[in-house]
């Protein structure tokens, strides 16, 4: 059979074909429809013909009149509720992560008191100790952030091309978006954010906690 044409099947994985009833009923053996696309005349009342077609059909046919525009909106609908989805999991994971690199900073942080303790006894001030330990959690949020972000380009270029290759979507190149880059900012600022409080409680403990070590 001649191929008018081909299009990316967003909608289903396995790809559509589009047949002519009459193909369709000489290669299945029936010419039962579960969907008929109808284009009307230049002109025509779409209202009207629908209303036609549905008073055609009969409340028994099992079939749904619905005009181009409606089915469209209703595509679009369904795409963008999976996106939406999509969006709420990567939040999450931003979220997950940003947490879990507070709590492992808090941590060392906390455990480090009494080394802490030691130098506030030499003198140093906790304005001192704030900036050292500022220091130390941006270097290490900025080495785990940053080989994180590299290992997850080259995991989304991987995939990228696994996508195009076996299904023919048509995928963005890395370039297209600054998003691996804002995400790296927001969780270095946040995880910064969070990990000033214990950070500042930390700078301020007492010399005497050095004695105790």
């Amino acid at each position: 059979m001649r191929v008018a044409a081909t299009t990316t099947n967003l909608a289903w994985s396995p790809g559509a074909i589009f047949l002519g009833a009459r193909d369709y009923a000489r290669l299945w053996g029936t010419g039962t429809a579960t969907a008929l696309a109808v284009a009307t005349r230049h002109g025509a009342n779409v209202a009207h013909v629908e209303s036609a077609i549905r008073a055609a059909l009969g409340p028994a046919s099992g079939l749904e009149v619905v005009g181009a525009p409606l089915r469209q909106a209703r595509i679009d609908a369904l795409a963008s509720e999976g996106l939406a989805q999509l969006g709420e999991i990567s939040t999450l994971l931003l979220t997950a992560a940003i947490l879990a690199m507070a709590a492992a900073l808090t941590s060392a942080i906390w455990q480090r008191r009494g080394a802490l303790a030691g130098l506030r006894l030499s003198g140093v001030h906790p304005r001192r100790l704030r900036l050292l330990l500022l220091t130390e959690a941006t270097l290490m949020l900025g080495a785990g952030c940053l080989t994180g972000a590299v290992a997850g380009l080259y995991g989304e270029l991987v995939i990228d091309r696994y996508l195009e290759h076996v299904t023919g979507f048509p995928v963005a190149s890395l370039g297209a978006s600054l998003r691996p880059f804002e995400m790296l900012a927001v969780v270095v600022a946040m995880a910064l954010a969070i990990v000033t409080v214990p950070g500042w409680f930390a700078s301020r403990v007492s010399p005497t906690l050095a004695f105790n070590e």
